[in-house]
């Protein structure tokens, strides 16, 4: 008997490849088929490169099917789905609820920063008025 091995046995790459097709990438799931913790998961991942390939493979497929989805809901006239593509892909076209803005200044900005009394009467808030 191995002193090393506290009765839990090690996964093959072929049981955890078959484990992730059609996950869509998501580790509980992957996990939960192998029945193994997550953590163990991230061991493998680190110490099979093809692990961690087939899972961001299996991510992009999942992806893949939502923005399949997402486009068959846009053909439909779905109001919310073509709001939520144009407000995601199309900002190159000025959709979208926010703008980036992007400020370029070959000028280093100075802070303005004033200490002054309220009662100061050089204060435009509390100078008299005539």
């Amino acid at each position: 008997m191995n002193k090393g091995n506290t009765g839990k046995r090690k996964r093959k790459p072929a049981q955890i490849l078959e484990a992730v097709k059609g996950s869509g990438g998501i580790c509980s799931k992957i996990a939960k088929r192998l029945g193994i913790d997550r953590r163990t998961l991230y061991k493998y991942r680190q110490e099979w490169p093809e692990i961690e390939e087939a899972i961001h493979e299996a991510e992009d497929e999942g992806l893949d099917m939502a923005e399949s989805q997402l486009m068959n809901l846009v053909a439909m006239g779905d109001l919310k789905a073509i709001m939520y593509y144009l407000d995601n892909k199309g900002k190159k076209r000025g959709w979208g609820q926010s703008k980036d803005i992007k400020l370029e200044s070959t000028l280093p900005i100075q802070p303005i920063i004033c200490f002054g009394d309220e009662n100061d009467a050089d204060h435009p808030d509390t100078a008299e008025k005539d």
